[in-house]
């Protein structure tokens, strides 16, 4: 495994871990006693969803870049 596909899967899995702890943290703060952390905490759910998200994307297309479908790719 190359280090930039390690850097990119280790920071999707922060992403990710950071989109659990929000939607733990949402489940405990409710809209009813605290409107103000539940939005925060859905803030920090989706930013945290998106970031995992984003680093998978970038990873895979960059590996679709660097070995095409004949197996002769870009060296980057």
């Amino acid at each position: 495994m190359r280090r930039r596909e390690m850097v990119l899967s280790s920071l999707a899995i922060l992403g990710s871990f950071i989109g659990g702890s929000g939607l733990i943290l949402l489940t405990i703060f409710d809209t009813k006693r605290h409107r103000s952390l539940h939005r925060l905490f859905l803030l920090v759910f989706m930013l945290g969803v998106a970031l995992s998200a984003g680093f998978t994307c970038l990873e895979v297309c960059l590996k679709a870049v660097c070995h095409s479908f004949w197996g002769h790719g870009l060296r980057l």
